[in-house]
């Protein structure tokens, strides 16, 4: 059922549905917003920070890239050691402890991709303890990975990969079945694509 409100210039009418707005004036339609033209990709970060003293390098990735509109939620894997009080304050920031850091990279990894939201379509994998990729840097590797429905997409700058890696959802269920031995970095060797910066 539409819902409708009276806009004060000119008698105009804004009537909200469940597909879009529509802008009238009397029964003449003058401008119609359909919600499936602003559907957007859903990127969640992916921090692994277990080897971390503390979270404050953490607060500086999610600051960062929160100004990237399609990156909507951060899962941090940190240890029972940090302090919440650097992340308390900021959104759609999810934590969980790995109580062996040392363990395989596949181990918090796959802590992380049990809190994702059911909605998020790619997982980007940021180590902590590295430098922040530049943000420009960030979009096009997003850009890129969303356009060519990339399942790894491993950035390569100057001749070398480097980080973060992105994975698609499809990715990430492999990743969680399987095993330690293999690990993360045998299936980034495998199945990854380099995506050139």
């Amino acid at each position: 059922m539409d819902e409708r409100i009276k806009i004060l210039i000119n008698n105009l009418m804004l009537r909200f549905s469940k597909d879009g707005i529509k802008v009238t004036h009397g029964k003449e339609e003058l401008l119609r917003f359909e919600y499936t033209l602003i559907s957007q990709p859903y990127f969640s970060l992916i921090i692994l920070a277990a080897e971390e003293e503390n979270l404050v390098r953490v607060r500086s990735i999610i600051e960062t890239y929160s100004k990237i509109p399609v990156i909507r939620e951060a899962i941090v894997v940190g240890n029972e050691k940090q302090s919440l009080e650097e992340i308390t304050e900021l959104s759609d920031v999810k934590f969980t402890i790995n109580r062996i850091p040392f363990d395989p990279i596949a181990t918090s990894l796959k802590k992380a991709i049990s809190l994702l939201n059911s909605h998020s379509e790619f997982g980007i994998m940021f180590f902590a303890n590295r430098d922040i990729f530049p943000i420009e840097e960030m979009n096009k590797l997003m850009h890129t990975v969303y356009r060519k429905k990339i399942n790894v997409a491993v950035p390569v700058k100057n001749g070398k990969r480097t980080h973060p890696v992105v994975f698609s959802r499809d990715a990430l269920g492999k990743i969680k079945r399987i095993r330690k031995e293999q690990g993360v970095k045998y299936f980034i060797k495998n199945f990854g694509e380099e995506v050139a910066l």
